[in-house]
């Protein structure tokens, strides 16, 4: 989106310049030719002091401070006075019946809605109301009809203001004495299902009933710790973790059968091992030992499985209680179990006890609160009847006695002076929406315009990169400025930039460079023979060909003959002594077009052009080839397979932006990239003829020096 700036005002001047002076034409004509009109003011007074005997009436008459979101009591009446009751008791005094022919028939509300006027006076609770028409004396009369009608209808309002309130009131009695027995009858049933009486009593029994069991549930934690000591030694010394692997312990150590065939398997074991220590694990004897052995323990086991009581578990040997300390011991860890199971039942008991409590105790506040809430309810709904009554009893005396806020302060008197138009006022109005609208063309203007205004836009047209920005030369371009150019420094510095930037890109190329551009008047052929210049001052040897077939102009530029040249070299096989002419700066030389042929086409398409080419790279360090625009001739992308690279001038303010970006795309699709982008500040010459001040020169077969 264009960005506004005095230089765009500057490229529209002439669009700009013409919608101001309409703008201030239009408004002069419309101050000269307008209705005249005329204005008046009248001026009221809310009046904040309360005029009543009743506290109501006192509330209805007060002047309200502001409330919030800024709205005041004053600004309200402000615009109650443009309401349409006002409107229509003011129109009904202006218009009395029967005065059919009066003029001011032709009043209606929304006339006066629409021309009535009214301001808040600051710092006061005056409100200034003013009217403007054509009618002078009728100014006055509207007015006051107004101020009086508004006087009338504040009046009206408090009073039905307070016929309402009576009205309501009356109605909201027995509505609220139903609430009252409603509250009561409600507080009475709550009392009766909740058991909500002597809740202190209540609440002192059970906290002492929780307490009693939470001393219960302390002293049986302390048992249980005791019994889980002594446990854990019991189990340390006994080596069993429960009553069970005890009490079988017991049993298997007690038995007189197990206690002989445990003895019997002892000796049997001490036999296997002296056999084995003896004879080795293969002898007979141990084996028949070790059958034996086993015998034995099959014997063992069996009669241990009668001893012990179905699904209990056989203790290893280790663990049989074969003495009395053993089964004591075991006995005890037996009865401490049995003792502690006990205990924590007690425990899970005291515990079930202690939330119940709780939650019975928890319960109190919630009755307490209920109660407290319906005796609440109660006491508000006899203290809102009470309001009530004594409301009621203001309202009636209110609304017999009261008296309007508003009075009239400045009646309106009759204008003598038109308010309108105002000359001045209007040409400033004018000039401003002048200034606005010529703002706003010249940027719909530069909107429209796809002309490249700034170098800056190119990166966001195409990814080339710029080689250089030429600057404006001082000097229009013509022949015997080259020496003027290349004497100023700051001229020079962009060619010299471009040249390097060329010469980075032209490695393993030829040196052959097409110069062409997007439009006409872009300087591409000032591009073409300055570059030339500056190449051939650093010492160059630098070839100029002119293959632009519309707009051949470098003979022009460079002060030689136009013919024989480039032309005459593909299609007459002309010498190359006779078409490439040196100039007056060293190392610069021209290939001119030469004779324009009625077919050019054929020239460019021609087999001997490539072979011109490539001579001419060999010939010289870097030849400069000024090509016509491609937007209207396809010659550069014909020569461009024979050269090392194009790049293309640009002009801003002149360059569009469309024709350039679809001519990158187009040069795309036919697989040719330029080097890159050249911004030129300077347009190619207009004419085709050579300068009188050339047409004295010698015929180039005399005046050319050769040079091949």
């Amino acid at each position: 989106m264009a960005q506004f700036s005095p230089t765009i005002l500057k490229r529209h001047a002439l669009p700009v310049l013409v919608t101001l002076c309409a703008a201030i034409g239009a408004a002069l004509f419309y101050g000269q030719k307008a209705p005249r009109s005329y204005e008046s003011s009248a001026r009221l007074l809310l009046d904040d002091r309360p005029r009543s005997i009743s506290e109501l009436g006192r509330n209805l008459t007060k002047v309200a401070d502001t409330v919030p979101g800024g709205s005041t009591a004053i600004a309200t009446q402000a615009e109650l006075i443009k309401s349409e009751r006002v409107l229509k008791r003011a129109l009904v005094s202006i218009l009395p019946p029967g005065q059919s022919e009066d003029p001011s028939r032709k009043l209606t509300i929304g006339d006066l809605s629409r021309k009535l006027k009214v301001k808040i006076l600051p710092a006061t609770n005056l409100l200034d109301v003013s009217y403007q028409s054509s009618d002078p004396e009728m100014v006055a009369k509207v007015l006051n009809a107004v101020a009086d009608a508004t006087v009338q209808e504040d009046a009206a309002s408090i009073r039905r203001e307070a016929s309402t309130l009576r009205e309501f009131l009356e109605k909201k009695v027995p509505v609220q004495e139903s609430q009252v027995r409603g509250a009561e009858a409600i507080e009475s049933r709550y009392r009766q299902e909740t058991g909500a009486v002597a809740l202190e009593s209540q609440t002192q029994s059970l906290v002492t009933s929780l307490a009693e069991v939470e001393n219960q549930e302390r002293t049986v934690v302390a048992q249980l710790r005791e019994s889980g000591t002594k446990g854990a030694l019991l189990q340390q010394v006994t080596g069993v973790n429960d009553p069970q692997a005890a009490y079988a312990a017991t049993r298997v150590g007690q038995d007189d059968q197990l206690k002989a065939l445990r003895l019997r398997l002892a000796e049997i074991e001490i036999k296997v091992s002296e056999t084995r220590s003896r004879l080795g694990d293969q002898h007979p004897d141990l084996l028949a030992a070790i059958e034996q052995r086993d015998e034995m323990q099959k014997f063992y086991n069996a009669r241990m499985a009668e001893v012990l009581p179905d699904g209990q578990s056989q203790p290893p040997t280790s663990q049989a209680a074969t003495d009395e300390v053993s089964r004591g011991i075991l006995s005890q860890y037996i009865t401490g179990e049995v003792d502690r199971t006990a205990l924590e039942q007690k425990l899970r008991t005291l515990q079930t006890a202690k939330v119940d409590l709780q939650a019975r105790i928890a319960q109190i506040p919630e009755k307490q609160e209920g109660l407290s809430a319906v005796i609440r309810q109660r006491e508000e709904s006899s203290l809102s009847l009470k309001g009530i009554q004594t409301k009621l009893d203001e309202a009636r005396i209110a609304e017999a006695q009261l008296i309007s806020n508003i009075r009239v302060l400045d009646r309106a008197e009759v204008p003598t002076k038109a308010s309108s138009p105002q000359q001045p006022v209007i040409l400033a109005v004018a000039i401003a929406a002048g200034l606005v609208l010529a703002t706003g063309l010249s940027l719909l203007l530069e909107l429209l315009d796809n002309t490249l205004r700034d170098p800056k836009e190119l990166p966001r047209l195409t990814d080339l990169p710029i080689l250089s920005q030429l600057p404006k030369l001082p000097f229009k371009p013509t022949y015997g400025r080259i020496d003027q150019f290349l004497d100023t420094p700051y001229l020079i510095e962009p060619y010299r930039m471009l040249l390097k930037a060329l010469d980075r890109r032209l490695v393993q190329r030829p040196k052959i460079v097409l110069v062409s551009s997007v439009m006409e008047g872009e300087g591409k052929s000032n591009l073409a023979a300055y570059l030339g210049a500056v190449s051939a001052s650093l010492s160059y040897r630098t070839l100029v060909i002119d293959m632009d077939s519309d707009q051949a102009m470098q003979h022009t530029l460079l002060g030689v003959s136009s013919t024989p040249g480039f032309s005459n070299a593909i299609l007459n096989s002309a010498e190359f002594k006779d078409v490439v002419k040196s100039t007056t700066i060293d190392n610069l030389f021209i290939m001119p077009y030469g004779d324009l042929p009625k077919r050019p086409a054929i020239i460019m398409e021609s087999t001997a052009l490539p072979k011109l080419l490539e001579t001419m790279g060999n010939e010289f360090d870097l030849v400069i080839v000024d090509t016509s625009v491609l937007s209207r001739s396809v010659d550069a992308v014909s020569l461009y397979p024979h050269v090392g690279g194009i790049i293309l001038s640009t002009r801003p303010d002149h360059t569009r932006r469309d024709i350039l970006k679809q001519l990158l795309l187009d040069l795309k699709d036919t697989q040719i990239e330029p080097l890159g982008l050249v911004v030129n500040h300077n347009a190619d010459a207009p004419s085709h003829e050579i300068p009188p001040m050339l047409r004295s020169l010698p015929r180039p077969d005399t005046a050319v020096s050769p040079i091949l």
